[in-house]
């Protein structure tokens, strides 16, 4: 039996950046949004049958899964080579991490804290 929860910690623009007050630039993609408000969120599972539950979590943040910040920590230039865009092409890609978690009395919890900006599914396996 598998479960899937998807997550993500959404952060509005600010008002100033909305009445075209604040420009951003070509690599400051990011100084319209408070980039400090990380989201907590608990999640509680009640009823499980299964002793114990794997948790399968695939994350797409600024470290990972964004080309544009791996561009940005490249130089920010021209590419010029085949191997540049491939780097690229590779850093495109989530970050998979697994965690097995005990069930004590029909219930776990998992407590999960997202980054600004950052998507995460996590699959459930019981």
């Amino acid at each position: 039996k598998k479960l899937h929860v998807m997550l993500y910690n959404y952060v509005q623009y600010s008002d100033i950046f909305a009445d075209g007050a604040l420009p951003i630039d070509k690599t400051d993609r990011y100084k319209p949004f408070n980039m400090n408000h990380k989201k907590k969120f608990t999640l509680s599972f009640e009823n499980v049958t299964q002793s114990d539950a794997l948790v399968k979590k695939y994350v797409i943040n600024r470290e990972s899964g964004s080309c544009f910040d791996t561009f940005v920590k490249m130089g920010d230039v021209e590419l010029k080579y085949d191997d540049e865009l491939e780097y690229l092409k590779k850093s495109a890609g989530y970050a998979i991490s697994l965690e097995e978690k005990r069930v004590e009395n029909g219930s776990f919890t998992l407590e999960e804290t997202l980054l600004p900006l950052e998507v995460r599914l996590i699959e459930i396996r019981l």
